[in-house]
């Protein structure tokens, strides 16, 4: 969320009161986070951030779908080129 100081900050859990955002501050050390208030007359612009579990499976598959082949390649590497030798001589 951009403030309307320019100042920038991330909320986590994020609950809309009446005319105020309340959510948790992250601090600099792991797992400090401080509680924050912040009216929306000083907010000028906010997103959200989600995950796309489509586009995420997407991603999962294709990168399954690489290493089997990679593994395929390797694993079978030698058979196929004697396979590919045996093509070529009942050609010749």
């Amino acid at each position: 969320m951009v403030q309307t100081d320019s100042d920038r900050v991330e909320l986590e859990g994020v609950r809309l009161m009446g005319d105020t955002l309340f959510g948790l501050v992250r601090g600099a050390g792991a797992g400090s986070a401080r509680p924050a208030a912040i009216a929306l007359s000083r907010v000028s612009r906010a997103a959200v951030r989600e995950t796309d579990l489509y586009r995420t499976a997407a991603v999962i598959a294709l990168g399954l779908v690489v290493v089997a082949g990679l593994g395929f390649i390797l694993a079978f590497r030698q058979g196929l080129s004697l396979w590919y030798d045996e093509i070529a001589e009942i050609d010749d």
